[in-house]
């Protein structure tokens, strides 16, 4: 799957989903997104997915969001990805949330994010990930968490 974004969204989120996730994914990213986000998502995930990143991307986030989680996912991450990253997010994190991590990544960060994080979330991590960080990236954090 190619995407080539140019554009702003918005998105008012106020719904419960349910995935059950499978497969493997080939994501190239390309462009700018300015995403501006609202409302409360109760997120519950299942599954296993093989994720392959390739591609350049800038993504600039504003907004509030409450975000619940819920599930188990077995994530298997393969790929490079350049991210740009701009903007202030406050993002209000709640619930329980198993994740089985597995692959290798390089991630090249560039840019300024300014999270504003509150709430409280479980987040059981197993498996072995090999990230390699390249890069500049400005982290301004604010708020409260309880991990």
């Amino acid at each position: 799957m190619r995407l080539h974004l140019m554009d702003t969204v918005r998105l008012q989120l106020t719904c419960t989903v349910s995935l059950q996730l499978m497969g493997t994914v080939g994501l190239q990213l390309m462009g700018t997104v300015r995403l501006h986000l609202t409302g409360t998502v109760r997120l519950h995930l299942m599954g296993t997915v093989r994720l392959h990143l390739m591609g350049t991307g800038r993504l600039q986030l504003m907004g509030t969001v409450r975000l619940q989680l819920m599930g188990t996912v077995r994530l298997q991450l393969m790929g490079t990805v350049r991210l740009h990253l701009l903007g202030t997010v406050r993002l209000h994190l709640l619930g329980t949330m198993r994740l089985q991590l597995t692959g290798t990544v390089r991630l090249q960060l560039t840019g300024t994010v300014r999270p504003q994080l509150t709430g409280t979330v479980r987040l059981h991590l197993t498996g072995t990930v090999r990230l390699h960080l390249t890069g500049t990236v400005r982290l301004h954090l604010m708020g409260t968490v309880r991990p």
